[in-house]
């Protein structure tokens, strides 16, 4: 079993500043959930959301207004991935950015 420590996670609730596009939104596929991904500071729907599926590898695409969220960090050029939830106007954001296995290999040896 993974501990929390062995995965660096970005864990965001954001108000967008213009609605969502309507463009295609690709299915998140499994995404594993980290233990005390649940922060005290999120909306109660989004923290009950965390509790339930923390430590699970789960598919968010069944759930509604979520979807596939990768991008690329601007220093590393490392690429995250998670999803993104929208409800009542907030976004969700839920990217693993590393494993603490992926950090290691990229140091220097």
């Amino acid at each position: 079993m993974t501990a929390p420590a062995d995965y660096i996670t970005l864990i965001a609730e954001l108000k967008p500043a213009n609605e969502s596009s309507n463009a295609a939104k690709e299915a998140t596929g499994e995404i594993y959930i980290v233990p005390e991904a649940s922060r005290p500071w999120l909306s109660g729907n989004f923290r009950q959301f965390l509790d339930k599926n923390w430590n699970k590898t789960v598919n968010i695409s069944s759930q509604a207004d979520c979807h596939k969220y990768v991008t690329t960090l601007k220093k590393s050029h490392m690429t995250a991935s998670g999803f993104a939830c929208t409800k009542s106007g907030r976004v969700l954001l839920y990217l693993t950015i590393a494993s603490a296995k992926e950090i290691e290999a990229r140091l220097p040896k």
